[in-house]
């Protein structure tokens, strides 16, 4: 489906449903929210819509606008994103390098190691990228040793629902 209007709280359509699953595939809905089934753009949509606006840049490498609003810009960048998300194929091995620079973080337990290998299965090769980037920071209190702790926005490298929470480039940009 390709843009054709802006897209805000209180429209519906098709072009409203196709976004919305696009955005609940790459995890930005609320967690309460189980399935995408309206073409109504409500609250939920709205928030998020406001949450990956956030987290995200437009095809220039700008921060996008958090209004709410689907543009032009942040339709594009939810394709792009969503199309970066589903190229990685879940049975798709790790690159060698990356394993290795996990399996160099002794400052993580073993088996923390081998449960972070299973997650970044399957995700984008710039996400397994960063992630062992702020792995290389990470504290694992299972571990003795110098303690090594980053703060990053607040973020965690996982989810309450133990879902792998990986940074976009724009959030360690910011």
């Amino acid at each position: 489906m390709n843009f054709t209007r802006n897209l805000k709280m209180g429209m519906s359509g098709n072009d409203v449903l196709y976004i919305k699953k696009k955005l609940f595939d790459l995890g930005y809905f609320a967690k309460n929210v189980k399935q995408i089934t309206s073409k109504a753009f409500r609250k939920d949509t709205y928030n998020a819509v406001i949450f990956f606006q956030g987290r995200n840049q437009d095809k220039y490498g700008r921060n996008l606008k958090a209004d709410g609003i689907i543009g032009q810009l942040t339709w594009d960048a939810i394709e792009k994103v969503h199309e970066q998300e589903i190229t990685t194929k879940p049975d798709e091995p790790i690159d060698n390098n990356i394993l290795k620079k996990i399996d160099s973080y002794t400052h993580i337990s073993r088996v923390k190691r081998e449960k972070i290998k299973a997650d970044l299965r399957g995700v984008s090769e710039l996400r397994q990228q960063i992630c062992i980037e702020i792995l290389n920071y990470a504290y694992d209190q299972d571990v003795p040793g110098n303690v090594r702790a980053l703060y990053m926005i607040g973020a965690n490298l996982y989810n309450k629902d133990l879902r792998l929470n990986i940074p976009t480039e724009s959030d360690i940009r910011s």
